[in-house]
């Protein structure tokens, strides 16, 4: 199936520099063999990540020349929180400088009012929310409802049964239950049904149930493609979604089309008012006056305006459908890929591929050989899975950076590869830690 046409127009481009594969050999030993370190413009399709390199909407670019300059940003602030309101139904908003802030302040806000309720449940956390909440002195207990290989479409659903299990035998040690949507770092959706026994359960305990908004809008894309959630637009769809949860965490560079920014968000009839009252001197003594956020005017407007594009439902599905035919297309060259949809990453199992170099860094020996044949770079990451740790290349697709005509160069690139798998090479480490340490240094073998 052909990719259907890219639902924008282009206005501002970047220029992508040509380069040799004996230059970017060079600069691989440069940097040794650590991809996190190469020189951005030397690279042609960057698939690391898809976080804070959404190219904006046009509507984003009149908020580079804020009209209010002003500390407090009251009036871009009221702004942002009727647009909160509107989306999501809670009318508390809390801007931070990014989404990592939001997940420290709601862990810091529990632990001061009750240092003996420090258990969080949720489905799959993302690896940056499990470090803030941990840094806090929150226990995280992950109860995923399916494994990433079995065959079920929604397989972001928390363990409804484990969780009853859980509330009733660690009442007294609850602090809150968590959802991320969709999950981390697989990127599986979460079903409405799910959430909504999820939302029965919390309220019957008396615990607060709350929504990490990594990719909502595309856990909504599926819910509604599914038809698990029949409703007339997007923007209602939302409202459906998160009447289910009693407040919210947001990063505006995963959920916004935006370079920083973060919140929390809430309605003040579910929230006690002493874990209020902590969120706002939590957030003013870490970042600032409240209505700011440690933000600028243009990266709250900016923030704001985000939140509205993200709900253009022709966008959503095209990201989905450029990351769904990257996937389709190396699962038919054979390559060893987690073969459910994901919202934003394709998932090759490393040593599956080349099981003759397990032990020997197999994603980053990938890595390398796209990067020095093709000028593309993917992101090398250790899950662990059933118990196991497992070594993935990731391909994460950035939303309206890359056109239908450079997904398809990556899919000839890895239909290339795969007849030159034999000289993939096998990498021992020098020093630093793997993956994702700048410090780290390799060598081949």
């Amino acid at each position: 199936m052909k990719l259907k046409f890219e639902p924008y127009r282009i206005r501002i481009v970047e220029k992508i520099k040509s380069t040799t594969e004996v230059e970017r050999e060079n600069y691989l030993r440069v940097v040794g063999y650590n991809l996190l370190n190469i020189p951005f413009p030397t690279i042609i399709v960057d698939l690391f990540s898809d976080l804070g390199i959404s190219a904006l909407d046009i509507s984003q670019f009149t908020h580079f020349f804020p009209e209010e300059l002003t500390f407090t940003h009251m009036e871009t602030y009221q702004n942002l929180r009727k647009t909160v309101d509107s989306l999501f139904g809670f009318d508390n908003v809390i801007p931070t400088p990014v989404g990592r802030i939001a997940s420290m302040v709601l862990a810091l806000s529990f632990i001061s009012l009750n240092s003996d309720r420090k258990l969080v449940v949720s489905n799959r956390i993302s690896p940056v929310h499990r470090k803030n909440l941990e840094r806090a002195g929150m226990e995280i207990m992950e109860i995923p409802g399916y494994f990433p290989f079995e065959d079920y479409e929604f397989k972001g659903d928390i363990d409804t049964e484990k969780l009853k299990k859980i509330l009733k035998e660690r009442e007294k040690e609850i602090a809150f239950v968590s959802i991320t949507l969709t999950d981390e770092p697989w990127g599986f959706p979460v079903s409405i049904e799910n959430i909504k026994a999820t939302r029965e359960i919390t309220e019957s305990m008396g615990v607060l149930l709350v929504a990490d908004c990594s990719r909502f809008a595309e856990n909504l894309y599926f819910n509604l493609e599914e038809g698990t959630l029949y409703e007339k637009s997007f923007q209602y769809g939302v409202r459906r979604l998160f009447e289910n949860f009693d407040l919210i965490t947001l990063s505006g560079r995963k959920s916004a089309f935006a370079f920083s920014g973060g919140l929390l968000a809430f309605s003040e009839g579910r929230i006690p008012k002493d874990l209020r009252r902590n969120f706002r001197r939590l957030t003013e003594e870490m970042s600032g006056y409240p209505t700011g956020g440690g933000l600028s005017g243009k990266e709250l407007a900016m923030m704001e305006s985000g939140l509205r594009e993200i709900l253009h439902e022709e966008s959503i599905a095209h990201r989905i459908e450029q990351v769904g035919y990257l996937r389709r297309r190396l699962k038919d060259m054979g390559y060893p890929i987690i073969p459910s949809r994901s919202s934003y990453s394709v998932f090759i199992r490393a040593g599956e591929f080349i099981p003759e170099k397990k032990g020997k860094f197999p994603a980053l020996g990938i890595n390398v050989f796209l990067y020095r044949k093709f000028a593309i770079r993917g992101r090398e990451i250790i899950i662990k899975t059933n118990g196991k740790s497992e070594e993935f290349l990731t391909l994460s697709v950035p939303k309206r950076i890359y056109t239908n005509s450079h997904i398809e160069y990556v899919a000839e690139a890895f239909s290339e590869m795969i007849e030159s798998k034999t000289k993939i090479r096998g990498f021992s480490k020098l020093r630093g830690n793997y993956p994702s340490d700048v410090n780290a240094e390799f060598q081949p073998l």
